[in-house]
């Protein structure tokens, strides 16, 4: 004998209809879309940006250590370093290298940061107490490899004191320390540690002759002057 088993109508509906939880749909806002949208393209843009400038680096100048306000520039001051940068920025061409030794710093430059031209004196002068001399010099009178811009040198009297302007006699006390023995004689040091701050190629009236601009104290540019003029100076390129 079998069984059937049957459900009655209010239990069947009570199965099929049984309540279902519908999550309410939520339509996606145009503004948050537009900001998402934008921000994808603006990392884009960047990122294009910093790849395309990171090959396209150039040779600029750095401050290698310190240097106080009023000083000169000299070689050692500087270094090239490579680098990209936005169009804001006017560092110093390392091209024009050169062109800053021998310049005044304006203010007081730190080691580590890139050289700018508006941080140099208006004025490629020297500073007080000091006088930029032009030192004629053939061969025999400065090194074979010649000198060049930034450079170091003694300026040595290759001559007589009694033959140089103003009557400098030999022994007499030169004007300047800057004599090697504290007296003004034949293979004395008129100047040292001079800074070159310019050499000017031979002309066609002089053309075994080379003018090399120094950086020296006032006091002793008259008798490197009259050295000059004497034929009678010599450079030796120190350290």
């Amino acid at each position: 004998m079998s069984t059937t088993s049957t459900r009655t109508r209010p239990q069947m509906m009570l199965t099929n209809d049984a309540p279902r939880f519908v999550g309410k749909g939520r339509r996606r806002r145009p503004v948050v879309a537009i900001a998402s949208i934008a921000l994808v393209m603006f990392c884009i843009a960047t990122f294009t940006s910093l790849y395309v400038h990171a090959g396209n680096r150039v040779a600029v100048l750095a401050i290698a250590h310190d240097i106080p306000q009023g000083h000169t520039i000299n070689r050692g001051d500087l270094e090239v370093v490579r680098v990209s940068f936005s169009e804001d920025l006017a560092p110093v061409s390392a091209q024009d290298f050169s062109q800053i030794v021998g310049r005044t710093a304006a203010v007081s430059l730190l080691r580590g940061t890139l050289l700018s031209k508006s941080e140099l004196a208006a004025h490629g002068g020297p500073d007080r107490g000091q006088a930029v001399v032009g030192v004629a010099t053939k061969a025999g009178q400065l090194p074979a490899g010649g000198v060049a811009v930034g450079d170091h040198v003694d300026v040595i009297l290759t001559g007589s004191p009694a033959t140089l302007a103003g009557g400098i006699s030999e022994g007499s006390s030169p004007t300047s320390s800057a004599a090697a023995t504290g007296q003004l004689e034949i293979g004395g040091v008129l100047a040292s540690n001079a800074i070159v701050t310019g050499v000017a190629v031979p002309t066609s009236s002089s053309p075994d002759t080379i003018v090399v601009s120094v950086l020296i104290s006032t006091s002793m540019a008259p008798i490197v002057a009259s050295a000059s003029a004497a034929g009678q100076a010599a450079l030796v390129l120190v350290g």
